[in-house]
């Protein structure tokens, strides 16, 4: 069997795995880079993807575990479906599939980069392959999506208390607002009396949920939180 090695990895503002967006694009104002690996860092790798607006990434997903049926977010996280018909990281190979915007291409300190937008990726992760998204053969806009196509997600108004913001960058605001709008707490869990703690670009952003508003309470240099 031929080894998977990684051609690049990517570098975003999620930290931890709490927080991270359930799908790619819900959170479209997010950004990341994603950075070649040296053998892969001659620009003629990408000659040609400028002209695509979306891209497909293959990745790693940091899980041992694997199951033969999980609990979606979506259904409430108590009822069970096959592996399969998820996109759990739970799963025999440990692959992620995700469409990201992308944004734009160079080279920095760093080496030969993607910029791109709405990836549900943690930092660092390995990025096993890239191809370009197809409009005409990629996209099915009349197809079903089964138990996940019945179900919305869950959003919430979000709040800033004042001192809040005067912690955070300008840049962060919009991109934070959607991670939390959508409801970063776990499906079976979400008391109204618990604080939460997300990590985002170099954050550990507060906040508590009660009646379907979602109030920033704090944010601190990330690794400095006192609570789970």
């Amino acid at each position: 069997m031929a080894e998977i090695r990684p051609v690049a990895h990517i570098k975003t503002g999620f930290s931890e795995k709490f927080g991270i967006p359930r799908q790619s694009n819900i959170a479209h104002a997010t950004t990341a880079k994603i950075y070649f690996e040296k053998e892969f860092k001659d620009p003629q790798v990408i000659k040609g993807l400028e002209g695509f607006d979306y891209i497909w990434l293959l990745w790693h997903f940091d899980e041992e575990v694997e199951k033969l049926t999980v609990a979606p977010p979506k259904l409430g996280g108590k009822k069970h479906m096959g592996i399969f018909a998820t996109r759990s990281p739970l799963r025999p190979n440990h692959i992620g599939l995700s469409s990201v915007r992308l944004l734009s291409s160079g080279v920095d300190e760093v080496g030969l980069y993607l910029e791109v937008g709405g990836a549900d990726l943690m930092d660092g992760t390995a990025i096993y392959d890239i191809k370009p998204y197809l409009p005409y053969t990629d996209a099915h806009p009349n197809a079903r999506g089964g138990y996940a196509g019945e179900v919305l997600f869950e959003t919430l108004v979000v709040k800033y208390d004042p001192s809040v913001l005067d912690k955070l960058p300008k840049e962060i605001i919009v991109p934070l607002t959607q991670v939390l709008h959508v409801d970063p707490r776990p499906a079976y869990k979400k008391d109204s009396d618990e604080m939460y703690a997300i990590a985002y670009e170099g954050f550990d952003i507060h906040f508590t949920v009660s009646d379907g508003v979602l109030r920033v309470v704090d944010a601190i240099p990330y690794g400095e939180r006192k609570i789970k």
